[in-house]
């Protein structure tokens, strides 16, 4: 019988066992981000001595991995795989004010510890005619920093409302390094973890960690450290 062979972990559930199982943190905040993952595009974790608890869950079409996406295709750039070339992009122009009040319509960050941003719903060929009019560089630096912005009052209303100073992070947004650094730098924060292969390419590694928690009923932290 295949179902009792094949057991099938959720996909953002995945991402945060990996980030947190190989951080080596006893206590940690995990925070998951992606284009989506069974229609889930985030998902928040307080983690106490290997006790997850789900804090938070934000649904598409909110995704500020398809925000980002969305400028990628824009620019001429394969969504999922050339996102740091607008990462790249951004460092040669500063945001412009009028194109950024433009860019804010499409996403940002709720101040209730959510994010408003349906990237997939009727702005991509706005971005398309915003592209035109300010060129790559300028609409880059306004995406990167929304996305910066955004994310880290995301985190941390958590970060704060919880009073916890590791942070793990896993999901293809998290290949940003120039928003993990924002990250650290958020007040509260002492130390980050980024999975290395952050994208689902990790997802294999969290739902191994999961399967073996929970059919051996094992939460020790020390168990993966020796």
């Amino acid at each position: 019988n295949c179902s009792d062979k094949v057991i099938r972990v959720s996909h953002h559930r995945a991402h945060a066992e990996c980030a947190f199982w190989a951080s080596g943190f006893d206590n940690a905040l995990a925070i998951t981000m992606d284009g989506q993952g069974e229609g889930i595009t985030s998902q928040v974790y307080l983690i106490d001595n290997g006790k997850f608890t789900l804090l938070r869950e934000i649904n598409a079409p909110h995704s500020l991995g398809n925000f980002y996406a969305a400028v990628t295709k824009a620019l001429g750039f394969k969504p999922a795989r050339h996102e740091g070339k607008i990462t790249g992009l951004a460092a040669y122009a500063d945001q412009d004010p009028e194109l950024l009040s433009e860019i804010q319509k499409m996403a940002f960050y709720k101040h209730d510890g959510s994010f408003f941003s349906p990237s997939i719903y009727g702005n991509y060929i706005k971005i398309l005619k915003l592209a035109k009019k300010y060129g790559k560089e300028k609409i880059s630096s306004v995406f990167q920093y929304i996305l910066e912005d955004i994310t880290s009052n995301y985190i941390s209303y958590y970060v704060e409302k919880y009073n916890i100073e590791n942070v793990v992070l896993a999901g293809g947004v998290f290949g940003n390094v120039k928003l993990n650094q924002k990250i650290h730098e958020i007040n509260g924060v002492s130390n980050i973890y980024i999975f290395p292969h952050m994208a689902d390419g990790g997802l294999g590694y969290g739902a191994a960690q999961f399967v073996y928690r929970e059919k051996t009923n094992d939460d020790s932290i020390t168990s993966i450290k020796d």
